[in-house]
């Protein structure tokens, strides 16, 4: 019965420390790829919602992260895959329709 406990006392110790390490970000693609219902957007639409992201990135970090995934929920829905640091990161992207009238002309 000690025999047990201590392989299982060990086997925790080992799985804990495991845990507790920082998850390494794995390499960069080359392009991200692409899930879901890819078919309900254009592939300008990606490139659009990528360019703006990465924007978004530089804006908020300095710097653009390589993105991963791209995820298509919907026609009006997008997720984005990254890392930041040792950080899996999930953005999402929502098309936002205007009316031609809310647009101010002069």
């Amino acid at each position: 019965m000690r025999a047990w406990s201590r392989i299982f006392t060990m086997t925790c110790a080992i799985l804990f420390a495991a845990c507790a390490q920082d998850p390494k970000p794995p390499p960069p693609p080359a392009q991200p790829s692409i899930e879901g219902n890819a078919k309900s957007v254009s592939a300008a639409d990606i490139r659009v919602v990528l360019e703006l992201k990465r924007k978004d990135m530089i804006m908020s970090h300095g710097s653009a992260s390589p993105i991963y995934t791209v995820r298509v929920i919907d026609h009006n829905h997008i997720e984005i895959g990254y890392w930041l640091g040792a950080t899996e990161t999930w953005a999402i992207a929502e098309r936002v329709m205007v009316r031609a009238a809310d647009i101010p002309t002069s």
